[in-house]
């Protein structure tokens, strides 16, 4: 089965990241969610 589906349906590219994640044994993903990732201006 290609690498980008799933149970036969086409994956999103969020899913195929998540995917990957897993693949690698990542547990633990963080981010700066909102307006900290926003340049000032």
């Amino acid at each position: 089965m290609p690498r980008d589906t799933i149970d036969g349906r086409q994956m999103l590219g969020a899913r195929i990241i998540l995917k990957a994640l897993e693949e690698q044994g990542v547990e633990v993903v963080f981010g700066y969610p909102g307006g900290a990732v926003l340049p000032d201006l």
